[in-house]
């Protein structure tokens, strides 16, 4: 089986007023027109042809990110709060470079209400578990920049780069150096549970 794992693509930030809510405002973001255009490009990249299924966040960035995909290829998206995004309680006294730094180092580490990353990890890894179940070649899982970073977890060497920053490796390449780009595409190649392989699917500006 093939998974592929796409980040949501560009969002309209602040779209919303939602005063100190950062769960409804992330859970309802929407693609910016930018964002939209390139949803429609990416859902006719080869790679994306004749798929058994997709997955989604129940998030409005991931789904609408989705959506093109499942029309190209007649199918419905299945909805998987596994894959949401990590759970940020996060306000306005919140040091967000303390914040980014203590987390991608210590991975149990969260605020307040929040999740850390191994808690992410857990409930993203048992989602993409049930889907290895299942008798598909292929399948798109479309999620967030943590939840993707923590799922490649399970697979891959971590390391920092020189600004502290997390490193993804398998085999010796790097798959993630500090960020998830929305043009990267993750293509998981299993034997039933096994991974025997990841490549990284650069797509530029599509």
């Amino acid at each position: 089986m093939k998974v592929y794992l796409v980040r949501n693509l560009e969002t309209l930030r602040n779209a919303y007023n939602f005063k100190n809510n950062y769960k409804i405002r992330n859970e309802m973001e929407i693609l910016s027109p930018t964002g939209e255009e390139h949803a429609k490009k990416l859902s006719r990249l080869s790679i994306f042809k004749d798929l058994d299924a997709i997955y989604s966040s129940n998030y409005v960035s991931a789904l609408s990110s989705s959506k093109y995909i499942a029309k190209e290829n007649n199918l419905k998206i299945t909805v998987d709060d596994g894959f949401n995004d990590r759970f940020e309680d996060l306000l306005d006294d919140i040091d967000l470079v303390e914040y980014s730094y203590k987390s991608s180092h210590n991975f149990d580490y969260k605020i307040r209400n929040g999740e850390s990353i191994n808690e992410v990890k857990k409930r993203a890894s048992s989602a993409l578990k049930t889907i290895l179940k299942e008798n598909y070649n292929k399948v798109v899982i479309v999620s967030h920049e943590i939840t993707i970073m923590s799922i490649l977890l399970n697979f891959c060497e971590l390391g920092y780069n020189y600004d502290n920053k997390v490193i993804l490796s398998y085999k010796n390449d790097v798959l993630c150096d500090a960020i998830i780009n929305p043009t990267t595409i993750y293509e998981l190649e299993f034997d039933k549970t096994n991974v025997i392989n990841i490549k990284k699917i650069d797509i530029g500006g599509f």
